[in-house]
């Protein structure tokens, strides 16, 4: 075997490279081999840079090496600057939209979708909008929100949010439909449209269906003030959900594994929840997109490969979640298959192969340390190494943006992740990554660790192997067992690239990998953003307590020298200069409300005249100009009294007994000059108390003046009554009993 170490003094004199030879050969190389994270879509490094830099290793083993690089869609993880799309942002799927022509989206894990709106009709009042999210079935319903916030429904559909509600009445109403190739169209708006047939199924399409009723005028700023679509005031509807489905080997007991899913039957199929490794290769049997053939994948590897994405890591703060997720939604008319499959593989690190067969695999990123293909100096015609200079022309400091379903499914940004060789100097270079497509913090960071680890990792071999090489193909990992040189032994990455050139050669390109590249170690994680980016609007308000409000009678002077009456209220004033008092009240025993008139600044209000002597109901609330309101009090009772005087004592109380079946109450009035009228009590038996008396008669009568009142249709037997004289505003003065009587 030759070996050959070549310096980066020695690459820098090469005038057949147009960059400084470090960055060149790092870019070059770690650029090959970071195709597992094609996944993110961002860019493709220049070709001519990846030659030159192959180019500097120098001789024939060079001119390989460019012929493995020009077959390469290299990874786009960190040249941001050209090439393919970047995964979808979620404020790009996170909308309504309008549009002649439909956008078609293939949707698959956990998302949270707005979509292209349907129909949009006002009629009767009432404003229909329905948006489809995608050509996917939603099989988990997980939220809905409107305008970004995220509400509740009650059993018929409305939305019982404050912030979507006025005066307690409900004027949204939301009805979601999965999806399922056998769904029927929608009885609402078969109901409300004859032009709406039950040949509008959606079948295969997941929509939600926004009404919106008419609100009353004192409503309509509140409920119409919402920045729809539509530029009616209605709000944005997006729904987050798990979409799609997959199907999972495992779960088929003719291939492999155990269940009753079959291949080429999609209604078998079992739930998108984001696995990768299904996610792929459904996405690549899709009619529209890959459109393989089930034969053409190996469904070994990828039940394998399957495994691997559920096992369960814990992050810092002691959560459970799945080795790799995946949540993607592909625009059918602008995302190529080749996009979509790298975003797919590059949120599980993945690399493609193939067997020897020809059938389709995938490798997800995790380390083995095991490998079953070791080459030795036998093996290996020639290698060529660089060892780089730690974190020279490379980015120190890495930050990913993700979609983090705790934050409303926002974007993102990640904690910092530091180069592992970074040293502490005056020059930091940060580096941003978009992988949008990932919805955990912990994968992410996995993900940066994973890709930073080869870019920085400074055991780089360009080896030409021989006819064994050929195996490493069809490998992520192999192992090198080096008795010529035991410094080089151990565990390598095998860059995906091209087929044998000459049939004597295998040229392979190999990144040293350590145990912990795909895993966390404690304190690596770092802390995951804890703002919350999700609108949220709090419209509670505090009513005043009982104990803070008080309603009372109050008299007014009349012209004539005699007094009316009104409730006066006083109560604290809130302290939200926004907030208004709101008192109503009425008499007892009917059921209209009337207003007092309020002075929140002043903590008062007023009644209208009201009825000398009556019992009045009243309660209250608080509320904002914009409709947002407490809930009412309890409902209490006062006595409208304009004179709070008693009158005083009546005299010659008796009662006339003398007839058969009747009782003749009589007295004197007394001769207070506000005295009004006697008021009547009795009671059945010679023992009964007063709690047990009856009101019989209120009789008006003059000062000073006798009275008598009779009663009738008596039974015969023992009575008692009592006396009372009473004022104008019904204010009794001193009760007279009991008076014994008997009927006969």
């Amino acid at each position: 075997m030759r070996l050959k170490l070549i310096a980066a003094a020695l690459a820098l004199s090469t005038a057949l490279t147009p960059v400084q030879a470090h960055a060149g050969i790092v870019s070059g190389i770690v650029a090959l081999v970071s195709g597992a994270l094609n996944a993110v879509g961002v860019s493709v490094v220049a070709q001519a840079v990846i030659g030159s830099a192959l180019l500097s290793v120098g001789g024939a083993l060079g001119s390989v090496l460019i012929g493995i690089a020009l077959n390469f869609a290299v990874n786009a993880l960190f040249a941001p600057d050209a090439g393919s799309l970047p995964a979808p942002q979620p404020q790009e799927i996170q909308g309504n939209f309008l549009q002649a022509e439909a956008a078609r989206f293939m949707l698959g894990g956990r998302l949270r979708v707005g979509g292209q709106v349907i129909l949009a009709e006002v009629k009767d009042g009432l404003l229909y909008k329905l948006v489809a999210q995608g050509d996917a079935e939603a099989t988990t319903e997980i939220s809905t929100y409107l305008s970004d916030i995220a509400v509740t429904l009650d059993g018929d559909g409305n939305v019982t949010d404050d912030e979507f509600k006025y005066n307690g009445g409900t004027y949204f109403a939301i009805e979601k439909r999965a999806g399922t190739p056998s769904q029927a169209a929608s009885s609402t708006l078969t109901a409300a449209f004859t032009e709406w047939t039950a040949n509008h199924k959606g079948a295969g399409v997941s929509d939600t269906l926004l009404t919106l009723r008419a609100p009353s005028n004192e409503a309509y700023n509140r409920i119409r003030r919402h920045r729809g679509v539509l530029g009616l005031g209605e709000p944005d509807v997006t729904r987050a959900a798990w979409y799609g489905r997959y199907y999972d080997p495992r779960n088929d007991s003719n291939n492999g594994g155990s269940g009753t899913e079959r291949v080429d039957d999609p209604t078998t199929w079992g739930p998108n929840l984001g696995n990768c490794a299904l996610f792929w290769a459904t996405h690549r049997m899709d009619a529209e997109r890959f459109n393989n053939d089930s034969g053409d994948i190996n469904w070994t590897n990828v039940a394998a490969q399957a495994d691997i994405c559920d096992e369960q890591v814990q992050d810092r703060y002691a959560n459970f979640a799945n080795r790799y997720e995946v949540a993607l939604a592909i625009n059918k008319d602008r995302h190529t298959n080749k996009q979509a499959e790298d975003w797919i593989l590059g949120a599980c690190d993945g690399v493609l192969w193939t067997d020897d067969d020809g059938k389709l695999g995938l490798y997800v990123g995790k380390y083995d340390s095991d490998p079953d293909l070791v080459l030795t100096d036998a093996d290996i015609g020639d290698i060529e190494s660089m060892d780089g200079n730690d974190g020279e022309s490379l980015a120190t400091h890495y930050i990913a943006s993700y979609t983090e379903p705790n934050f409303a499914f926002k974007g993102t940004q990640s904690a910092t992740w530091v180069a592992p060789d970074y040293v502490v100097s005056d020059k930091i270079k940060t580096q941003k990554v978009e992988i949008y497509q990932v919805p955990n913090h912990n994968q992410t960071i996995r993900l940066l660790k994973a890709a930073i680890g080869r870019q920085h990792e400074t055991k780089r071999l360009a080896v030409q192997a021989g006819i064994r090489g050929i195996f490493a193909k069809r490998r992520r990992f192999i192992r090198l067992n080096l008795a010529s040189d035991a410094a080089l032994s151990g565990i390598y990455e095998v860059v995906p690239g091209a087929d044998t050139f000459d049939g004597l050669t295998i040229p392979l390109v190999l990144i040293r990998c350590d145990d912990d590249r795909w895993n966390l170690t404690a304190g690596e994680e770092g802390e995951r953003p804890n703002f919350n980016t999700t609108i949220t609007v709090d419209n509670s308000l505090t009513n005043i307590i009982q104990a803070n409000m008080s309603v009372q009678p109050a008299q007014i002077a009349n012209t004539s020298g005699t007094s009316s009456v009104r409730l006066l209220a006083t109560f604290t004033k809130p302290t939200r200069e926004d907030v208004i008092v709101q008192i109503q009240y009425r008499l007892k025993t009917t059921s209209i409300w009337e207003e007092f008139s309020v002075r929140t600044e002043d903590g008062a209000g007023t009644s209208a005249i009201v009825s000398d002597g009556a019992t009045y109901e009243y309660r209250w609330r608080v509320y904002t100009i914009s409709g947002s309101a407490s809930d009412w009090s309890a409902i209490y009772e006062v006595v409208a009294t304009a004179d709070a005087t008693a009158p005083g004592a009546l005299s010659a109380t008796s009662v006339d007994d003398t007839v058969a079946g009747q009782a003749t109450y009589k007295w004197t009035a007394p001769s207070s000059l506000n005295y009004y009228a006697t008021r009547v009590y009795r009671a059945d038996g010679a023992s009964a108390d007063f709690d047990d008396a009856n009101e019989i008669r209120i009789e008006p009568g003059l000062p000073s003046d006798p009275d008598t009142h009779t009663e009738t249709g008596l039974s015969a037997g023992d009575y008692r009554a009592w006396l009372e004289p009473l004022n104008g505003s019904l204010v009794a003065g001193t009760r007279v009993g009991p008076i014994d009587f008997t009927i006969t």
